[in-house]
């Protein structure tokens, strides 16, 4: 966050974003940290720099829709967030953004 005139941090974990935001209220950093999909975001919203840690282990069903263990479920082919989140990008970044 070092240089970042704004960070936005958004996860669908009630426990990530309460996490965010006390580490940065901890360390005197002001941060926006929303529950909810980075892929629900505005078309407006524009980025200078875009992370994302979607999950990436491929499960066999989507029926883990809750707790731990829908952090690793990326559906079967285990591609069921990257390629949304991929998609998203020329929306989501400026034009001399970065992911």
């Amino acid at each position: 966050m070092l240089g970042a005139r704004h960070v936005v941090a958004i996860d669908v974990s009630r426990r990530a974003v309460l996490s965010a935001r006390l580490n940065a209220w901890l360390n005197g950093q002001r941060i926006t940290a929303l529950r909810g999909s980075m892929l629900a975001l505005p078309a407006k919203a524009s980025f200078d720099v875009v992370l994302a840690n979607p999950p990436y282990v491929p499960c066999p069903a989507d029926t883990v829709t809750r707790g731990r263990r829908r952090a690793w479920n990326a559906g079967k082919d285990g591609r069921a967030l990257l390629d949304p989140i991929c998609r998203s990008m020329p929306q989501l970044l400026k034009r001399t953004g970065f992911c």
